[in-house]
This record gives structure tokens, C-alpha cells and sequence, in this order.
């Protein structure tokens, strides 16, 4: 479970990073691959912003993938992070502002992580060796 976990750490550093680099370099390309079309100044602001968070949330998720005891705090923050972004595009979804097939990836992935990492967590495999 501590291989599954890192991996997937490492899958969804490796699509946050990507992906937020896309909306802080062109929010333009950005709104295509999320099938939002061409952004106004203020929403293309906003792409930028969240493209920025991503990116930052992509340095975690790769600490995460290389080393998850590295810090007791680091996989329960993950793991509520994740989670929160879960809940974030749950909204999203419920309002209707999006459509499943636009946020589906980046959400399966989150899901993944979160199953694997609490698995693991609780099961004791990211425990640091001794």
C-alpha cells in the first residue's frame, strides 16, 4: 500500500504540476483542455491564480510521493488538502458550473490518493522504518 500510495502521489504531483503550469502560462490553452472556452480577463486572472495553487500543491504531492514519513503531519495534511478539493469541485458540480467530464480526472485521481493514503496511513505502511 506504501508503493500505491507514493505512485499515485507521484501521478497527481506530476497532473497538478502540469496542469498548473498550463493556467499560469495560458489561462487561453487552459480553458480548452477543461472545455471552458476562451476566459475573460477576470476569469483568465483567476486561472492564473488557481494555476498557482496547483503548483504549490504539486510540491507537496511530490514530497509526498518521494519520502510521505518524512514528517508525521505531512500525509493527514495531504489526505485533508485532497479532501477539501474533492469537496471544492463537489460543489462545482452541484451548482452546475461544471460538467463531470470536465473535472472527472483530477478528481479520480484526488479519490485514488485519498483511499490509498488513508489505507496506508491507518494501516501503519508509511510509518518511518526504525
Amino acid at each position: 500500500m506504501r508503493r500505491i500510495s507514493r505512485v499515485l502521489a507521484g501521478v497527481n504531483a506530476v497532473y497538478q504540476g502540469v496542469a498548473g503550469l498550463l493556467c499560469i502560462v495560458s489561462p487561453l490553452l487552459a480553458g480548452g483542455a477543461f472545455k471552458i472556452g476562451e476566459p475573460s480577463p477576470v476569469a483568465a486572472a483567476l486561472i492564473r491564480i488557481a494555476g498557482g495553487l496547483l503548483v504549490g500543491n504539486a510540491l507537496w504531492l511530490a514530497l509526498t510521493a518521494r519520502a510521505p514519513e518524512a514528517h508525521p503531519l505531512l500525509v493527514p495534511l495531504v489526505i485533508a488538502g485532497a479532501a477539501v478539493n474533492l469537496a471544492a469541485d463537489a460543489a462545482i458540480l452541484v451548482a452546475g458550473d461544471m460538467r463531470f467530464d470536465q473535472l472527472g480526472a483530477g478528481m479520480v485521481l484526488q479519490g485514488l490518493l485519498v483511499a490509498a493514503l488513508l489505507l496506508a496511513h491507518f494501516s501503519g505502511a508509511l510509518r518511518p522504518a526504525r
